[in-house]
């Protein structure tokens, strides 16, 4: 074997050697491309992934914000409820007590309208009776006598005697000596 053979042989070598890391290379470039679509197929899953949880993050917070809102809301009627219990009940208590004495005040109004009205009917009759008791004064002497009988019966009867078991008129009693 010559040197040039020798050469030419070991250029060969060389060539395959050089056609093996192209080959390699190439594999290999492949394969970087495809961990770099992996890689950015991974990076979008992972925004994706990234979005969702935020957007569950938030549903999960809204609604825990409004379950305690709730609770809040449910918590403060029920304070407000204790609160304003007693008000209420005091309220309820003033309200029937105005009302009683609305009604009280309306029940002695109408008792002193009938008083009233009895005062008026006695004040005319005692008038009447005046002017009949004038008019017999200055009449005749039996006359006077009569009317007297009638105003002391009238009010003997009046004040709740009853005649014949607790007065008696023209009665004539007898002494010991038998003298009226």
């Amino acid at each position: 074997m010559t040197e040039k053979e020798g050469q030419l042989l070991s250029t060969h070598e060389n060539i395959k050697e050089l056609n093996l890391v192209k080959e390699r290379h190439v594999e290999l470039q492949a394969r970087l491309t495809e961990k770099e679509v992996q890689l950015k197929s991974k990076e979008q899953m992972l925004a994706e992934s990234k979005t969702a949880l935020l957007k569950e993050f938030e549903l999960t917070a809204n609604k825990l914000f409004e379950a305690k809102q709730k609770s809040f809301n449910e918590s403060n009627k029920q304070t407000l409820e204790v609160v304003l219990s007693p008000f209420q009940q005091q309220l309820s208590e003033f309200n029937k007590q105005v009302g009683d004495a609305y009604h009280k005040e309306n029940t002695q109004r109408n008792q002193l309208v009938g008083q009233v009205s009895e005062l008026q009917k006695q004040t005319t009759q005692i008038n009447e009776d005046a002017d009949n008791l004038a008019s017999a004064l200055k009449g005749d002497n039996k006359v006077q006598g009569q009317w007297g009988e009638i105003i002391l019966e009238r009010l003997l009867e009046e004040s709740g005697l009853e005649k014949g078991r607790e007065y008696e008129t023209q009665a004539n009693y007898k002494n010991d000596e038998g003298k009226n």
